[in-house]
């Protein structure tokens, strides 16, 4: 997923006070969320055939993000935003700020945090890798870090509910 693909700030207020249909059918409590990275999840709502791929940050106080259905190998816009107001924001991203509202938890059981790109930056996040077999390397190998350098699993994370690995391979 590339980045957004507007910089027009989405209006996720307008949307819950007009009671938009997308926010309406955004439920972050039935909906499967699975962080891919620190800024995209990968979403399904109830009753969906279809897994979409959410970009979602918080960009000098504004959100900025994009929507696409994954389709395989391919990737297309989401039909919401592309028959409607593309800088409307669809039901999957409604679902990931409502999440991130109300401190919805992931499939992995981390809460749904929206970050702020210029803290990111100054941090030098790392992308997520929680799967070995994903990244293919074996577990020794594994280095996880939070954003401040700990250790994962010491008890002093300081960025709750997110770790960022990197991953190396073994000597």
């Amino acid at each position: 997923m590339t980045g957004p693909t507007s910089v027009v700030p989405l209006d996720f207020h307008s949307n819950r006070d007009s009671g938009s249909a997308s926010w309406e059918h955004a439920d972050p409590t039935a909906a499967l969320i699975e962080r891919v990275a620190w800024n995209h999840w990968r979403v399904t709502l109830p009753g969906s055939e279809n897994t979409y791929e959410v970009r979602l940050e918080h960009d000098h106080g504004a959100f900025v993000g994009k929507c696409e259905v994954l389709d395989g190998d391919d990737r297309k816009q989401c039909p919401a935003r592309k028959y409607n107001n593309p800088d409307e924001p669809c039901a999957h991203l409604c679902t990931i700020r409502k999440a991130a509202f109300v401190e919805i938890s992931d499939v992995q059981g981390e809460p749904v945090t929206v970050f702020e790109t210029d803290d990111v930056a100054a941090q030098v996040v790392r992308t997520p890798c929680r799967d070995r077999v994903v990244c293919g390397m074996d577990a020794p190998s594994l280095v996880s870090t939070t954003r401040q350098g700990h250790r994962e699993g010491n008890g002093n994370d300081t960025a709750p509910g997110l770790v960022f690995v990197e991953c190396q391979r073994a000597a």
